[in-house]
Parts: structure tokens; sequence; C-alpha cells
């Protein structure tokens, strides 16, 4: 027949394997009926029909072995990993043990010899207390004994029928044998498969028997040292050595020193014997104290020495392992029972007293997700701090298993919280593998409801639409993800959650390190004559401070982005944000405390944000200010100067006196024009994305703003292509009257009008009410009789960056 192996949905929530094989002679290829089939030690099994067909689901997530066993068979075990491969028309064949049952001799109702031996096996493998006496072997005859040289060897050619009345079962045994030494330590090797068989008006008591034998069993303790309640149920742990017949004191370890998560599962790790001291457990007498191996649910049972007798206060019990370690699965369930040993009260609970493996497993949560991180172990039942959620996140970039990753997805979105939306969108940023890639994607849209969204700036952009908070751990997140670009990266978060005037998740990595973009400090300056590389109509940036005029050509300026200058006293930076559009000049002396600055390598709405060398402060371009670091706060505003941009043409005519930057620069660049940047200068795309946009202009049409007092109060931008044509503009900004002058290259410049009003402007001149004429100077606008209005600090700008800072401001056009 053909065999079936799929899933399920189990109670809505877990999930079930369905198993149906077809079992045969493999010498004749009769089919095999009656043969029992079981998974070890469970509640799950079936015996095979008249065809050999044999079906039975089980909970997926349950390993055991799988047992076939028929009298007239060889014993066939199959691994989990075996049969949980089969694929469809696969057979199971058994081989014949050629036994004879004429051959076998039964002596169970006239050897008195055979009696006594019965009766000894009986204590060695049920036990000798009434519960035990409430258990029955109802086919005893098919056992056979041997004494040798003082040792007992009990073994069975059948399966052994016993029904347990004191938990409620009916048991199949395949018993390999027993063996009771000279020493009286006691072993004995099989395999068992639970019924299920409560008498209904016995339910109640046979419940509390269950529970009982449950929370007395070392599967209780190892649950409660998984979940960490160890003090709430009351066991008390210690590492202990026997020396002359006596457990000496070690230690006394906590829960992180004892389990960890390995390869295999959960791990229990110590040296010499782990004493466990159930406290539910009182005046307990073990005489004589017996020794069995393996988990109490296992019945996979090893042997060992005999302990002296004693008498406790409360029960307890030592853990002793041949192997490194105890393995346990997620219930509390010892996986590698042959290598580890029992003494004490779990070591005098027998079959009368053992649950069958599954007793307890709640198989709808087999799917719980645990990883061992930095020697943590992490799982979807976790409490997670700060710490943990940076841990986890990390470990998405950092560790090397897919496995690993795929339990942390698993963690995080039983952990889920708003403030891992952007952590995640960050890691996002850096994934190499496609299957986490899309995996993370899908996470986030699962959890934030949406659609068609599957890249880091387009979640970017859907992030800003929310108001997310600054979690602790994303700050450390950035810390540690960027410092392996740039170890200077690390300082610009790390511990600075409270130290932020603006959103982390728009503080944008540029793609380069800090100063990444080499910033000009005290650049060669050349005159006029002898700028032969440049041509009249090559753009520049004017900047007139202290009677000294200065050209800064975008053909240089582009691939360096910012540069650093004296003006006699004043030592200004020039920060051009090739993205916005923008030259701004800053003094770098505020309230007499110098700022030296840079590029940080970092955005912000697609404006770079500066840094100071001495605290690592990021600031923002557009403002002249920090916004994220120790400097946040102490009411710094770095005062700008007037930038104006034009023509070379244009600017040495009026200044030709003027300095221009040098080509000898220290590095080797295309510096033609338009040959840095030119496909992002032509096209309206933005590099990267924006919170907000304003289509009342393109994306990239220039403005000109004023940086007047008061300003940010009451911004206003004017349109180039407005002030082209009309070539001036009067207004006010906060309290400030304010007059704009253009030429027909755009050149744009701003001054104080105070209380002037002003009506017309022809051939460069500007002409007030009272008929005077007003005549365009760097420093200020000067009438024919004398008096000046002197300049406002002002730049061009692109319409979208500006938009970005001040959406609620004025725009001119």
């Amino acid at each position: 027949m053909t065999i079936l192996l799929f899933i399920f949905s189990l109670c809505g929530t877990g999930q079930s394997v369905y198993l149906s094989l077809n079992l045969s002679d493999a010498i004749s290829g009769d089919a095999i009926s009656d043969a029992h089939v079981f998974l070890v030690s469970t509640t799950f099994g079936a015996v095979s029909d008249a065809e050999g067909e044999v079906t039975f689901e089980y909970p997926d997530g349950l390993k055991e072995d799988l047992v076939i066993s028929h009298l007239s068979y060889n014993l066939k075990i199959v691994n989990h990993t075996e049969y949980s491969s089969f694929d469809e028309n696969h057979k199971i064949t058994l081989n014949p043990n050629n036994l004879q049952l004429s051959e076998i001799k039964i002596t169970a109702s006239h050897n008195n010899k055979w009696g006594k031996q019965y009766k000894r096996f009986r204590k060695a493998f049920l036990g000798d207390n009434a519960e035990a006496d409430q258990c029955e072997i109802l086919n005893p005859e098919v056992l056979t004994f041997e004494e040798k040289k003082g040792e007992f060897i009990a073994t069975a050619y059948d399966l052994l029928h016993i029904k347990n009345k004191y938990l409620g079962y009916d048991i199949n045994y395949v018993l390999d044998h027993l063996k009771i030494s000279k020493n009286g330590s006691q072993q004995y090797l099989g395999q068992a498969q639970y019924t299920d068989k409560i008498e209904e008006y016995k339910r109640k008591k046979i419940i509390d028997n269950r529970d009982f034998a449950y929370k007395t069993s070392s599967k209780h303790f190892f649950k409660s040292l998984l979940d960490n309640q160890l003090e709430h149920d009351k066991y008390e742990i210690s590492i202990v050595h026997y020396v002359s017949g006596q457990f000496v004191t070690l230690s006394f370890p906590q829960r992180k020193e004892i389990l960890v998560l390995g390869p295999s599962g959960y791990e229990v790790r110590y040296p010499e014997f782990l004493q466990i001291v159930n406290k539910n457990v009182a005046d307990v007498e073990f005489t004589p104290v017996g020794v069995r191996p393996g988990g109490l649910e296992s019945t996979r049972f090893g042997t060992g020495g005999r302990s002296e007798n004693a008498t406790v206060e409360y029960a307890t019990s030592h853990l002793y392992k041949i192997s490194p370690s105890i393995l346990i699965n997620e219930f509390g369930n010892v996986i590698n029972t042959k290598t580890v040993r029992e003494y004490g009260a779990w070591a005098e609970q027998k079959i009368a007293h053992q649950l069958p493996f599954d007793y307890g497993n709640d198989y709808t949560k087999t799917n719980t997700s645990r990883i061992v991180i930095k020697d943590k172990i992490f799982t979807n039942q976790n409490d997670l701090n700060s710490n943990d959620k940076l841990v986890l996140l990390i470990s998405l970039l950092h560790h090397e298993e897919r496995l690993i990753k795929e339990q942390t997805l698993k963690i995080i979105a039983e952990n889920w919280e708003k403030g891992f939306v952007p952590a995640l969108v960050e890691v996002l940023r850096f994934t190499k593998e496609q299957w986490l890639n899309d995996a993370i994607n899908k996470m986030l849209s699962e959890k934030n409801k949406v659609k068609e969204i599957s890249s880091f700036y387009s979640w970017l952009e859907w992030i800003w639409q929310y108001k997310i908070p600054n979690e602790d751990y994303y700050f450390k997140l950035k810390s540690e993800v960027y410092k392996h670009i740039d170890p200077k990266f690390e300082t610009y978060f790390k511990g600075r959650k409270s130290q932020i005037d603006i959103r982390l998740d728009e503080v944008v990595w540029g793609g380069v390190e800090q100063d990444g973009i080499p910033p000009l400090r005290n650049p060669n300056m050349i005159k006029v004559n002898e700028a032969d590389y440049l041509e009249d109509d090559n753009e520049i940036f004017g900047i007139f401070i202290n009677g000294i005029a200065r050209a800064y050509p975008k053909r240089i300026l582009a691939w360096h982005e910012f540069f650093v200058d004296d003006f006699e006293e004043d030592r200004i930076a020039g920060v051009y944000c090739t993205l916005c559009g923008t030259v701004i000049a800053y003094d770098m002396t505020y309230k007499g405390v110098f700022h030296d600055l840079g590029t940080s390598g970092f955005l912000f709405r697609s404006n770079k944000l500066m840094y100071d060398k001495a605290t690592q402060s990021l600031w923002s371009t557009i403002e002249g200010k920090p916004v994220l670091g120790p400097l946040v706060g102490q009411g710094i505003q770095l005062i700008s100067h007037p930038v104006v941009t034009t023509t070379w043409k244009k600017w040495k005519s009026i200044h030709p006196d003027t300095e221009v930057l040098s080509l000898n620069t220290g590095h080797n660049r295309d510096y033609k024009e338009g040959a840095a940047y030119s496909s992002y200068f032509s096209s309206d795309e933005l590099m990267f994305p924006v919170p907000i946009s304003n289509n009342s202009l393109k994306n990239k049409d220039e403005v000109f703003v004023i940086r007047s007092d008061g300003y940010q109060k009451s911004p206003l931008a004017i349109s180039i292509k407005y002030l082209k044509k009309k070539k001036w503009h009067q207004d006010r900004i906060a309290e400030k009257n304010i007059i704009v002058v253009a030429d027909k290259t755009g050149a744009t410049r701003a001054y104080e009008a105070k209380n002037i009003t002003f009506s017309a402007f022809s051939k460069g001149k500007l002409q007030d009410d009272n008929n005077r004429f007003w005549t365009p100077q760097e420093e200020y606008l000067i009438s024919d009789d004398g008096k000046k209005l002197y300049r406002l600090s002002g730049h061009n700008i692109f319409w979208f960056a500006w938009y970005s800072a001040y959406p609620d401001g004025r725009l001119v056009k």
C-alpha cells in the first residue's frame, strides 16, 4: 500500500504527521499482521491488520525511534531521520527470527525457582512499594531468567503486557534485558508503548497520581530549569563530589552556568554530580537506594552503582553523565538517556512511576524558537531587555548559520513591538542573503499590514509617515553596524538616546566614511589671472567676508563638498551639500568656542550631516546646530555668512581682486565642468528619499532663502526663476523688512530694508519711494546719498530640501 506522510493542522496551532506503513515478510513477501508499531515510550502507535497495514498519527516535533515488534520477526528500530523521509509506496520488510514456540520452555506454573526469580525481577522492574503493587504483568510466561556468577539476567521473547492501574496505562514493553549485578546495581534496556486506559470512575484519582508522578520526576525538574522556575518550584541544585561514600558540596551554580543551547538543543553541563533537592517531597527514605540512567520518562535504562542507606529530610537525587552534557528538549525530556545515570529518589522510581515520554508535552507549541547567542538562550518566551533585542538584531547580520537567523526572526516576531521596524529596516539595508531579505520584508509587511514594500528606501518612506520611538537598542544597533564601516561612526550613536533632536531613522548613511569625500582644509588659492582652467560661464560660489572675496568653483567643490578657510580672524566652514544644491558658509566659532567641523558620512532628509571632532556630535547643515550628541540642547547655532551662486565671469567682474580655488587640491579628480554629479543635476530624481515633498516647484528647482534673525519661525523661499525674471522682491521675515536683488545670471543677494519701501529696479539699481537710488554691493546696498542697508545671510538651495526642513514656510514664485 501507499505510505502517506504529510502535515496538517492540529488543534488550530500545532502540526501532526500521519504515518501509514505496509509490513511484509522479507523472505515470503506475505503481509505481517499483529505487529506492534509505535514511537518509543509514547502513546503513539498501532497494530498492523491482516493486510500488514498500520496507520497512526503523531505530533510533528516528536522524534523518538519507531519500533516494529512481532514475536516471529526480529525487532526493527527506525530512527526519526529515516521514517520522516518515507516516500510513497515505501514498504517495511521484517526478517523472521525462526523462533519455534514449541522450543520455549514454559515453567512458570510448576517451577519454584522460576517463581523466586520472577519475584526478584518484578521488584527490580516494577518497584517495591504500594504503587508497584497496582501494576500487573499479564504475560509473565514470556520471561526467561539466568543466574551466572552472581549476576541475574532477565529477557523476554515477546512483548511484556503490563497493566499499570496506578497511572492508568496499558504498557507493551520490548525488554532487551534486565541485569542485576553482584554489587546490587541494576540495569534494564527496552522500549515501551503506552496506551491510555483511564477508567472513568477512577479518572480524578489517576490524574492526581499522574500529576504527582510528573512533579517528582526528572522531567519536571528539567522543565523547571528551562523555564527558570527552580526557586518557584522549590528545587535546590548544587555541584557535588562523591568522596568515601559521601557527596561533598562543591558549589551552588546559577542556571546560566549549567544550561546552554548547543547545536543539538538544550544542554545541561556540569562537572562531577549534579544534586537536586526537591523540597516539595519531605521525609523520604531510600533503603537501599538503587540507580538507573536516563530520563525517567524514557525507560531506556543503563547501569550504575548503589549508594548507601540514607534518610533525608527532602527527596534528593543525583545526576551523573557519561557524555559531556545531558541533552533535553523544550519539554524537559532527556534525549541521550543511555549516557545519563540517576541516583537517589529518581532511581527508585521504576515502571510503576513512569509516564510516557510525551506526557505533558504540548505539541501545539513545538515551534518554540530558541537560539544561543553570546552564551544566552533566547526563546519566544523570553522577556527581552534592550540588550537582548540588540543581540538578536545583530545576529541577523553577523551569524553564519541560517537556522539561527530563522529562529531569531521567529523570536522577534513573538516579541514584536513597533521599535523593531526601523531596526529591521536598518538590517535590511545590509543583508546579503536573498532569503533573509525576503523573510525580513515578509515580517515587516505582515506586522504592519502593508503590501508591495520590498526595499530599504521604500521602507524608510513608509516609516516616516508614522511616529515610532527612538529605542535604545536602535541606537546600539546603528553604533554596532556602522562601526564596521568606519570605527568613528560608533561614537555617533552609542549611548546617545537622550541626546537627539531628530528622528534616528532619518539619519541615513550616505555611503562614505567620515570625511570620505575629502574636505579641502586651507585650500590653495590663486589670482584671477592664474585661473586659466575656468571658463566664463562656469558656476562658482562667491563669499565675501572681512573685505576678502573668494570664489569656489562648483566643478571643484562638488568633489569635496566641504572646505575650511580663513578670512582673517574668522575661520569659515563652507558646507556644500550636492544632493540639496546648497553651499552654506558657517563661522566655526560660537561664543568663543571653536567647533572643528567635517563631513560625517550621514544624511538627514537628503542633506548632509556635519560632525565636530571634539565630541563627534552630528550637526544639521541647514541649521548649523548639533542634532545628535552631547552638544544637543546647549543653544549652539553657528552664524552663517552670505553665499552667492553666480558665474565666474560675473564674479570676477565685480571682484577683480578675488582669489579662487586652485586645481592643486592634493587630490586626483576630474575637475572638468559637470564631471561630478552630472547625472544627478540633470534629473529631477532624488538619490535618497525624504519624508515629505511638495509639487509647487520641481524637486531641484532652486530657491533663494534668507537666514535673518527669526527665519525659522517665518521661513521664506523665493524661486530663482522668479528672481531672474523680476530681479527684485521686497518682503518681511519675522519683524524684519528685507529686500532681495538678483541679476540676469540669477545671482541673488538679500539686505535688511529697515523702514524703506522700494518701488522699482532699473539698470542695476533699486529706486525707493523717495526717489533715491540704491546700488547693490557685496556688503550692503548704498544709496546715492551714502546711506547703507547691510547684507543678510542667504543662499540658494533645491526646493525639495528647503521644503523638507520647513514645510510650513512661504514660497514666492
